[in-house]
């Protein structure tokens, strides 16, 4: 019984393949896995073998009397597929023995053979960009910092006269050069050089109330006296230190600057912004006072008076920001956005404004009945403030 193989050229992942679709059927398995090369594409669902003499010759020798037969196709026109039968030889009831095979393969294009490896010089990186094949991918691997960019389909290795000087020679004769990146490739740029802080410079800069940014370049003896201060902290995003602003710190960092010769400049203070009043009865022709369900569930809950009464200021100012709106209609949006105005317009402390939050989640949990809900504003942390000691 004669079964067809399909066989024809595809281009894969970047590299010339012979595509071979077949029946499932043990030997001819056998006879297509006994090719070097030979692969499963899982995208495509057939095997396929490389585009090279080397697979060719041991086709070869699987199939004797393997003719080619090389058409003129133009390249922009699709290859369609040709037809090989595979039948037992005459004579010969084993299925292993397998009769001569015809492989039609188009014929190359003529003109100049474009580069096999195409090499591009980008600053610190050498960009590497050729077909799969196990041997030269074992060569690029053995150069110093290589690696395989899979983004970019190509091998980044550090340029170096030494691996420039290997590259050149093992390729020579089929690499092409080009100074410029190619486009849409995914070379890395080197980034600019940071700025260098002038040595022998510490800069004092006054950003909030109490506390101090310390800029300088590194210094192993400045460092060591900064963690000797109280309340010293190491700002991880920014890469500055800060540090309270007492006459203990500012004393101690004038003598390490005198006894190592070292300029100390100091920046005024930020000009602190001045805040939005609060909303207060006289301003709304509509002010809104308190629930009275929110009271008594505060007082059932056996909450003290001051926290009723702080409670209620801050619900109160929270209900009139939204002066239109019905409380029960003020969406978990709205609530973070009025946070948000609380602590970048009126500017509250860190205490007013967790009070706020522990107010209006009261009232939606406890008075409304509403499940329990996460507003997603940061809680202001505790400050570290030094106590005044009377002397």
């Amino acid at each position: 019984m004669n079964t067809s193989v399909r066989i024809f050229k595809i281009a894969h992942k970047g590299s010339l393949r012979i595509r071979v679709d077949l029946p499932y059927d043990p030997v001819y398995l056998q006879h297509i896995k006994g090719v070097k090369g030979c692969l499963w594409s899982q995208s495509l669902k057939c095997w396929h073998v490389p585009y090279t003499g080397e697979a060719f010759r041991h086709l070869q020798v699987l199939f004797p009397g393997l003719e080619i037969i090389h058409t003129e196709v133009a390249a922009t026109v699709p290859l369609s597929p040709v037809t090989v039968s595979l039948s037992p030889a005459a004579g010969s009831s084993d299925p292993a023995v397998v009769a001569p095979a015809v492989l039609i393969l188009p014929a190359a294009p003529a003109g100049p053979k474009a580069p096999e490896v195409v090499l591009t010089i980008a600053g610190k990186k050498l960009i590497l960009h050729l077909p799969k094949n196990s041997t030269d991918i074992q060569f690029i691997r053995s150069l110093q910092y290589a690696r395989w960019e899979a983004t970019g389909f190509c091998w980044l290795i550090s340029h170096t006269d030494t691996n420039l000087a290997l590259i050149r020679n093992y390729f020579k004769g089929r690499i092409q050069e080009i100074q410029a990146p190619l486009p849409g490739s995914t070379a890395i740029q080197a980034p600019p050089p940071k700025q260098r802080f002038p040595d022998k410079l510490l800069q004092i800069v006054h950003y909030r109330r109490g506390r101090m940014r310390l800029l300088f370049h590194y210094h192993k003896e400045l460092i060591g006296l900064i963690k000797k201060l109280p309340y010293y902290e190491w700002d991880t995003a920014n890469k500055w230190w800060t540090v309270p602003n007492i006459p203990q710190v500012t004393g101690a960092l004038k003598d390490f600057c005198g006894h190592h010769g070292w300029e100390m400049r100091q920046t005024a203070p930020e000009p602190r912004r001045q805040a939005v009043p609060a909303v207060k009865p006289a301003h709304l022709p509509n002010y809104r006072e308190c629930p009275e369900a929110f009271i008594e569930r505060l007082t059932l809950k056996r909450y003290s008076w001051r926290t009723i009464k702080s409670y209620k200021y801050m619900f109160r100012a929270f209900i009139n920001y939204y002066p239109t709106r019905k409380i029960e209609e003020i969406t978990e949006k709205e609530i973070i956005g009025y946070l948000r105005y609380l602590v970048t317009e009126c500017q509250v402390s860190p205490s007013y404004q967790n009070q706020a939050i522990n107010a209006i989640k009261f009232y939606y949990e406890q008075v409304l009945g509403g499940g329990r809900k996460f507003y997603y504003v940061d809680r202001p942390h505790k400050e570290k403030v030094l106590p005044v000691v009377l002397s």
